[in-house]
């Protein structure tokens, strides 16, 4: 009995081991990838599970761990819409063009230039950060050459007008009183406004052509009362004299002692200067 079932038992053992081995022998003839990956493992080389552990630890090493999330993706090509706008969403370009709040240069156009640069940079790809020093670096440089010109506006009016007071003399501060008060004459008697009138004082003051101008002026057509300082007085003797002019020529036209041509053209010089201008 005792050789029965020592007999029966191996028999079961022999049995079980070789169910196990057959066990272990149809697992081994199973692929260890999804099976509907075969192409793809199959297009990669991959023999076994260690491959894929290779390749991704060099693809890790080629990228680095600390770039997650951080790689960008070039589009196909131009007509790749949205391989486009995730490439310049990801190199910071803004989606609309007031999103760049660039900083605007100094003077009244600074606004408009600002929106337009803004749909340049927008339609150009230029990153926020890009558009912003670029901007920041051209007004700078703007500013420089403004300040460059005034400077160089300044030195040329200081030298004529030290110019101009060589040539005046003695007579500079008289003529310079003259050349003011006959741009505040003219300039009230065309009904501009005080700050008008000290604005124009000031650039005939600034400019030495200007200045000489009104000097002129105030010498030639406003004299006497105008050098004495009466500008009312000064004003209607002016017109007056304009006004003698005026009479002057009318009876030489009809002396026929000028032309008509001629006559006309002092009557376009005179006639403003008159009390009927």
């Amino acid at each position: 009995m005792a050789e029965a079932a020592a007999s029966s038992g191996a028999s079961a053992d022999a049995a079980s081991g070789g169910g196990a081995a057959a066990d272990a022998g149809a697992a081994a003839n199973q692929p260890w990838y999804p099976e509907t990956e075969k192409d793809y493992v199959t297009n990669k080389g991959w023999k076994a599970p260690a491959d894929v552990v290779g390749s991704y630890k060099s693809l890790e090493t080629l990228v680095g761990a600390d770039k997650a999330g951080r790689t960008i993706v070039l589009p196909k090509d131009d007509k790749d819409v949205e391989g486009i706008k995730a490439f310049r969403s990801k190199i910071g370009v803004p989606e609309a063009a007031d999103k760049y709040e660039l900083p605007a240069p100094a003077g009244d156009g600074g606004a408009n230039l600002v929106k337009e640069a803004s749909n340049w940079f927008l339609e150009a790809g230029i990153p926020k950060g890009a558009a912003q020093a670029i901007v920041q670096k051209w007004n700078t440089h703007m500013e420089g050459l403004i300040k460059a010109q005034e400077a160089a506006n300044t030195a040329e009016m200081n030298a004529g007008l030290e110019k101009l007071q060589t040539e005046w003399g003695n007579n500079y501060d008289k003529n310079t009183e003259i050349a003011k008060r006959a741009v505040k004459i003219f300039a009230e008697s065309a009904s501009l406004s005080p700050e008008e009138v000290t604005q124009m004082i000031g650039v005939a003051d600034a400019h030495p052509a200007w200045r000489k101008l009104f000097a002129s002026i105030g010498q030639k057509v406003m004299e006497p009362g105008f050098s004495s300082g009466d500008a009312n007085n000064s004003l209607d003797a002016g017109r007056a004299q304009a006004d003698r002019k005026i009479q002057e020529l009318k009876d030489k036209r009809i002396a026929n002692t000028i032309s008509q041509d001629e006559y006309l053209r002092q009557m376009a010089i005179l006639g403003p200067q008159g009390s009927g201008g």
